[in-house]
Order: structure tokens, then C-alpha cells, then sequence
């Protein structure tokens, strides 16, 4: 009995933990023991609350209070004596449990269906890093990423990336800039401007099939350096004080960097009308 009830708890955990968000983004990102841990703890938390409605069951009588209502006579059930037994007893204790963790399961499914309150969740146990692309993808705030080749885009987040079902492994984005880091100095050497050409009329209206998803890239996370947010403005601004190289020479903005043409969607730019969910 004692294996087959340690089981039990094990599943009725598992159980919830993979509905309850904050409980489910953790134990995505363990492995070994830890998850039995935090399994056997949630379970033993749905246990306790299993005991105490079956004492409350037992303390009122609720079956006999039951069988009342329904007019049913203690007699015609057969095998009523089984009840008695402590067997019994566990057995029912123990389909409580899992029951428990079944309607529990079933709560936090629906509560988290709705797409804000899984957002609002999220938004407070993610890492850094993910803090930043929840903020971006939500705000329509473009980020600068750098990726291990020193190759750099800037653009808008597509999608969320979905967290909780384990670790980034791919961020999709609209490029808006892309460029270079200096190898000495890692300052951005920005090379195209996607934003003309979405706004100057790249984006044939007369072909269905041109839309801004084929502008899309896919950027694997483990080739991601660096990830931050951007402003057009205040880039534009740091640029026109000028820049310091790493030997200490002082160099005006215009000899080594110019500032690309802003890039504030507008009402008719096509750009406004990209995905950001």
C-alpha cells in the first residue's frame, strides 16, 4: 500500500503542476530530482487538502445525509460492509486525491485561458532576458539583438515566445535595421534600412501573396549574444555627440557611424500593421 499511495501523490502533483503556470515554467527547466520534488511537494499539498474534506466527509456523515435525500436504504447497496473496511478507506482517500488534482488542473486551465492573465503571470518569474521580449512583444517596442557573430538586427517582436513550455529556443521577428559590431570597439555599424523599404513601397499591394510574414526571421537562441530595447531617437542622439574609440581618439559622429531614417510607424505605413500578439 505504501509504493502504490507514494504514486498516487507523485501523478496527482504532476497533475498540477502542469496546469499551475508559476509551478509548470519552473519544473520545465529542471531535470532529475528536482521535479520529483516538486511533484511529491504538490502532491502532498493536494493529499492534505484530499484528508481534510475526507474527515469533513466522515465527521458529518455526508454518505448517510446522501442516501436520505435519494431515499436509499443502507440495505439495498450491496456489499455496504466493504465500506467499513481501512482498505476501503484508503482506496477512497486516494481517488479523492486524484480527483482533487483533476478539478484543480481543471481551474487553473481555465483561469489561465485567457491570454492577459497568463501574460500577467509570466511577466512576473520570467528571467531578464525574457522580461525584455514579454515588454517588447506586449509595447510594440522594437530590440536590438546581438548574435554571436557580431551580426545585428533590430526589429519588432512577432510573438511571444512561449516560455512556459520550456526554454527560448527561437525568437521571430520584422527586422527593421541590420548591421555590424566593430570587432574592437562593438560599436553598431547599421548597413540596411528594411523600414524604406517597407514604407517606400517594397510591399506591392497588387501581389496577395507579398506580405510583411516574408520579411520574417527566425534567430535561434543559442547564437544570441545580447538582447535590448531600442529607441530610434536616442540612438540618433548618442551619435551625434560623437564616440570614443578603445585607444581613447575621439572621432565626430559623421566619420565612422550616420544615424538610419527614423522609423516610427505611421496610420498607412505597413509596418503599423504588423503582428505583435
Amino acid at each position: 500500500m505504501g509504493p502504490f499511495i507514494i504514486v498516487i501523490i507523485l501523478v496527482s502533483g504532476y497533475i498540477v503542476t502542469r496546469s499551475f503556470l508559476p509551478l509548470r515554467y519552473r519544473i520545465v527547466r529542471e531535470s532529475g530530482y528536482h521535479i520529483y520534488l516538486r511533484s511529491g511537494l504538490a502532491g502532498f499539498i493536494v493529499f492534505i487538502i484530499s484528508f481534510l474534506s475526507f474527515v469533513i466527509i466522515d465527521i458529518y456523515d455526508l454518505p448517510s445525509l446522501l442516501m436520505n435525500i435519494l431515499n436509499i436504504a443502507i440495505s439495498d447497496i450491496p456489499h455496504f460492509y466493504l465500506m467499513e473496511d481501512e482498505g476501503y478507506k484508503w482506496g477512497l482517500l486516494l481517488m479523492l486525491c486524484i480527483l482533487t488534482s483533476a478539478l484543480l488542473h481543471l481551474s487553473f486551465n481555465i483561469y489561465y485561458r485567457k491570454p492577459s492573465r497568463r501574460f500577467k503571470t509570466l511577466i512576473k518569474i520570467v528571467n531578464p532576458m525574457e522580461r525584455i521580449l514579454f515588454d517588447a512583444c506586449a509595447n510594440a517596442y522594437p530590440i536590438c539583438i546581438t548574435l554571436d557573430s557580431n551580426k545585428v538586427y533590430v526589429g519588432l517582436l512577432e510573438t511571444v515566445p512561449p516560455v512556459d513550455d520550456g526554454r527560448i529556443e527561437y525568437l521571430r521577428m520584422l527586422p527593421l535595421l541590420s548591421g555590424f559590431r566593430d570587432q574592437n570597439s562593438l560599436t553598431i555599424n547599421f548597413t540596411t534600412n528594411y523600414y524604406e523599404h517597407y514604407r517606400d513601397g517594397e510591399l506591392d499591394k497588387s501581389s496577395e501573396w507579398l506580405t510583411l510574414d516574408l520579411f520574417s526571421i527566425v534567430i535561434p537562441e543559442r547564437e544570441v549574444v545580447s538582447i535590448s530595447n531600442f529607441d530610434i531617437d536616442v540612438y540618433k542622439k548618442f551619435l551625434s555627440q560623437g564616440y570614443t574609440n578603445s585607444n581613447g581618439i575621439y572621432s565626430p559622429a559623421d566619420t565612422y557611424n550616420q544615424p538610419p531614417s527614423s522609423f516610427t510607424p505611421t496610420q498607412d505605413s505597413p509596418v503599423a500593421a504588423a503582428p505583435h500578439s
